[in-house]
C-alpha cells in the first residue's frame, strides 16, 4: 500500500536539498575573460553577473562591433562555467 508520509518526507528533504543547493550556489562565482582578459565577466551560481570589467584599451580601439564581440563571448564562457557549477552541485549533494 502506498504510504503517504514517506512521500511527505521525500519532498520535504527534497525541498531542503533545494534550499540548500540555491544558497550555496548565490555564495559561490566564475569569472570568465575574452580577448587575452580584456573583457572579464564575473558571474555567481544564479547566473547574475556581479562584474563586468573591460580594459581601457579596449575602448581606446573604437571597434564596437570587436568590443561587443568580447562580451558576448566572455558572457556564454561564465554561463557554461555556471551550468557545470550546477551540475557539479548537485551530484554532491545525492548521497
Amino acid at each position: 500500500m502506498f504510504d503517504v508520509s514517506k512521500l511527505n518526507d521525500l519532498m520535504k528533504n527534497a525541498f531542503q536539498l533545494q534550499e540548500k543547493m540555491t544558497k550555496e550556489l548565490g555564495s559561490k562565482s566564475v569569472e570568465a575573460s575574452a580577448g587575452a582578459g580584456m573583457v572579464k565577466i564575473t558571474m555567481n551560481g544564479h547566473f547574475d553577473v556581479t562584474t563586468v570589467s573591460l580594459d581601457p584599451s579596449l575602448l581606446a580601439m573604437n571597434d564596437l562591433d570587436f568590443t561587443q564581440d568580447l562580451i558576448k563571448s566572455a558572457i556564454n564562457d561564465a554561463i557554461k562555467q555556471v551550468k557545470q557549477l550546477v551540475s557539479d552541485q548537485a551530484k554532491s549533494m545525492i548521497p
